[in-house]
Order: structure tokens, then C-alpha cells, then sequence
């Protein structure tokens, strides 16, 4: 019972000093602007990783392309090579 007392003697003295109600509203201020911060500090890193993941999506798009090209021209290439070699051994044949 005594310590109840003390309790709230303590908290009605600690809720009519003004340094209390200052602190407490810096105390808001620091959370509510530190909130702020943290979640705005999270969309621009999700931008940036977005962002990351788009220039590898083009970056991997260009190589596929440019292989296919490649390999393309490489198959024609064959193809006419195979040809070559197979009027070459019909014109070496006897008769």
C-alpha cells in the first residue's frame, strides 16, 4: 500500500513537470521522423534493387540474343560447308 503511494505520488509529480512534456514530445518527434525515415529508406532500396534486377534482365536478354545470332549464322555457315563437301565428292567420283 505504501509503495502504491509512492507510485503515484511519483507519477503525479513526474506529470506536472513541463521537462516531462518536453521530452515526451521530442521523444514523438525522434520516433515518428525516425519512422518515416527507416520505411522511406527501404522504398529507395527496393527501387535500387528494381532497378539492379531490370539492367540484369536486359543485360541477360542481349547475351541470349546475340548468341542466337551467332549460332545462326554458324549453322548456315555449316550447312553451306556441308554442301560444299558433298558436291566436291560427287564431282570426284568415277563416272
Amino acid at each position: 500500500m505504501i509503495l502504491a503511494g509512492i507510485a503515484v505520488g511519483l507519477i503525479m509529480r513526474v506529470l506536472r513537470d513541463r521537462r516531462f512534456y518536453t521530452y515526451a514530445i521530442v521523444a514523438i518527434i525522434l520516433l515518428v521522423t525516425g519512422g518515416k525515415a527507416a520505411k522511406e529508406n527501404q522504398t529507395k532500396s527496393i527501387q535500387r534493387l528494381v532497378d539492379w534486377n531490370k539492367r540484369q534482365t536486359q543485360r541477360l536478354e542481349h547475351t541470349v540474343k546475340e548468341t542466337a545470332h551467332e549460332m545462326k549464322h554458324d549453322m548456315k555457315q555449316t550447312a553451306q560447308d556441308m554442301k560444299d563437301v558433298a558436291h566436291d565428292m560427287k564431282e570426284s567420283l568415277p563416272g
